[in-house]
């Protein structure tokens, strides 16, 4: 399977799908910009002892926030606190719930930002270099990464 990045997931994967998949209840409200509300999944929320629902789900933003437990953000930490996972672990699980027609595939403007990073760091070390022959052997292997990293989006 493929694993997709964390921007393919943000743009592609909605709580409330998630919710779903989760068997979690969804209640509709109108509550400021929340679509809808449910309790919280997090097992350190004690949402059993919840008589109703204290998570709020923003449907058109795709974020959340418990007015309980304070716990917040996006679709990827909705996952991880429902699932107690880390972060690459669940970047990696929810790359089945991607939908590839949402995912852009367009890095290139991502990939440009990080050339222009990548050699202007390149150069730094070039010039540094050229001022600390001392440690040459250091900045050479430094040099040698970071070009290779620009070879690779380039």
């Amino acid at each position: 399977m493929k694993r997709f990045t964390k921007q393919d997931i943000l743009s592609s994967v909605s709580i409330l799908e998630l919710a779903k998949h989760f068997s979690i209840p969804l209640e509709q409200v109108c509550s400021g910009n929340f679509t809808h509300k449910c309790r919280c999944p997090s097992p350190e929320h004690k949402s059993g002892s919840e008589r109703t629902g204290s998570l709020y789900i923003d449907g058109e933003n795709n974020n959340f926030y418990c007015f309980g437990c304070g716990a917040s953000n996006n679709v990827i930490d909705f996952y991880i606190l429902k699932t107690g996972c880390d972060f690459s672990t669940a970047l990696s699980e929810m790359s089945e719930f991607v939908d590839p027609n949402k995912v852009s595939g367009k890095p290139s403007v991502v990939k440009k930002n990080n050339f222009a990073s990548l050699l202007s760091i390149s150069n730094m070390f070039r010039k540094v270099q050229l001022e600390n022959p001392h440690d040459l052997e250091w900045i050479e292997s430094v040099m040698i990464k970071t070009d290779y990293y620009i070879a690779e989006i380039d």
